[in-house]
């Protein structure tokens, strides 16, 4: 009885302390249990009622736990299953410029005249940076631009050959008569020009004089002719009045006959005259016929030199515009706005080798670009136009937030750098936005080599696809025969 007294006392306390704690009550009901098999009918009924109180007490705060939890369960997934999130491919970078630095070189080389500019002084486009000595290229400007003159002056006595002009066209401005040089070239074309006019013509004069003769003795024979017709016509009159006299007896038979002999007469000189006009008209044709072929002679000859002189002077207009620029490029000039670092000579008088650098320019008002290491497996996902986060290594991410920007250039195919993990990699370039810097509350200046991380966003996906990935492709995997 005293056993069941303080067996009862202690659950009871027991009750009272671990009331409304699931671990308790699972403690309490072990010990009810182990009571009950040695509890008299009282205790047994004392304790049983107790218990039923306990599990009305414990049962709501269990279920209430359980109901928040399955709310919260069912909002998550509904959150997790519709809330968008940005899917993008994080890529290391650094900045760099759009333009890159530009490295001053000269083809030829030559021998330093004068040095105008030092390592970081601004220059602006078209500025002369470096000058070198032109006394050669001078030199060799001067020959190709006598030898071009002297071609063309070929030229424009040929065309007037041609066109058989009377004197030769030296409008051209290459023609430049306060040179003496050119006043020489000018006469000795101009007097072979005359020379060759005046054979040519006086071989065609000769021709044209024939003609004219010929032509004055068509004309006189044509006269005689008219006038032996006229004769020949009386004479026939003659002859038949004469024959009808000798029929009737009153006119003699020799008579007849001298007036038939003076008939036959002047019809052969009638023939002859006629025979004579048709070769004059021949020879007036046949000369005319030398005419045209002196003529023609004299074209294909002038052609054919017109022919040759023009390729003559393709091949030396291209010579003296190359000498032209060689010695315009004597004086080494700024190809953009900039700052000049790496200067490699600083003594007058120094040479410069065949296509050695001399220094590089800076570009001042090139932008400035993320250039980012995309690894080959995420480089399905990336084209031009996306967007992207871009952030500052060099910032704390509390003072600079991410940076937006677009994706503008992605490599066609990767780029091997063994010094970098992976070493094969595809460069995407990333501008960033200009009023994303302005928006931002600090003072931000970014400069070439500055690293970043870059963020670049190729869609939207939920948070359970998110979870969901990787076991959907080992899913995807696992059914793969191999």
């Amino acid at each position: 009885m005293y056993r069941g007294t303080a067996m009862r006392k202690n659950i009871i306390s027991k009750l009272i302390s671990f009331k409304g704690f699931v671990p308790a009550a699972k403690k309490l009901y072990e010990e009810i249990n182990s009571f009950m098999k040695g509890a008299t009918p009282e205790e047994a009924k004392y304790i049983m009622q107790h218990s039923l109180d306990l599990k009305k007490q414990i049962y709501k705060p269990i279920k209430f736990t359980f109901m928040v939890i399955g709310v919260a369960f069912g909002f998550f997934i509904v959150w997790g299953s519709l809330a968008p999130l940005d899917s993008a491919v994080i890529a290391p970078g650094h900045i760099v410029l759009s333009g890159n630095r530009k490295t001053i070189q000269h083809k030829e080389g030559g021998i330093i005249q004068a040095i105008l500019v030092k390592d970081g002084e601004v220059v602006k486009e078209n500025q002369p940076l470096v000058i070198l000595n032109d006394t050669s290229d001078k030199a060799r400007l001067q020959i190709s631009l006598s030898r071009l003159r002297a071609t063309k002056a070929i030229e424009q006595r040929l065309l007037a050959e041609k066109f058989d002009e009377e004197k030769i066209d030296f409008s051209d401005p290459i023609f430049d008569r306060e040179v003496p040089e050119v006043e020489k070239i000018i006469k000795n074309q101009q007097s072979l020009f005359e020379s060759k006019r005046k054979a040519y013509h006086g071989k065609k004069d000769i021709y044209n004089q024939k003609i004219v003769e010929q032509r004055e003795q068509i004309k006189g024979s044509e006269a005689m002719l008219k006038s032996y017709e006229s004769q020949h016509k009386i004479l026939q009159e003659q002859y038949k009045n004469l024959e009808t006299l000798f029929n009737k007896g009153y006119a003699k038979k020799t008579e007849l006959l001298e007036q038939r002999r003076r008939v036959q007469e002047l019809e052969g000189r009638v023939g002859q005259i006629k025979a004579d006009i048709a070769n004059a008209h021949e020879a007036i044709s046949e000369n005319q016929l030398h005419i045209i072929s002196l003529e023609n002679e004299n074209q294909k000859e002038v052609d054919d030199e017109l022919k040759e002189t023009y390729s003559k002077i393709l091949d030396l207009k291209e010579q003296y515009e190359a000498d032209k620029d060689i010695l315009e490029r004597t004086v080494i000039k700024a190809p953009n706005a900039g700052i000049v670092t790496g200067l490699k000579f600083h003594t007058v008088g120094g040479v410069v080798g065949q296509g050695a650098p001399i220094l590089e320019i800076i570009p001042q008002d090139d932008k400035l670009i993320v250039e980012a290491q995309v690894d080959p497996k995420d480089i399905e996902s990336i084209r031009e136009g996306l967007k992207a986060k871009v952030q500052l290594s060099a910032y704390k991410t509390r003072l600079v937030p991410r940076i937006d920007g677009e994706v503008i250039y992605v490599s066609a195919d990767t780029v091997e750098d063994r010094s970098k993990q992976p070493p094969f990699y595809y460069v995407a370039k990333i501008e960033i936005k200009p009023e994303a810097i302005e928006s931002i509350n600090y003072d931000i200046k970014l400069q070439p080599g500055m690293p970043a991380e870059t963020f670049i966003i190729k869609g939207e996906r939920t948070f359970l696809q998110y979870l969901l990935s990787p076991i959907l492709d080992s899913f995807h995997k696992a059914f793969k025969e191999k």
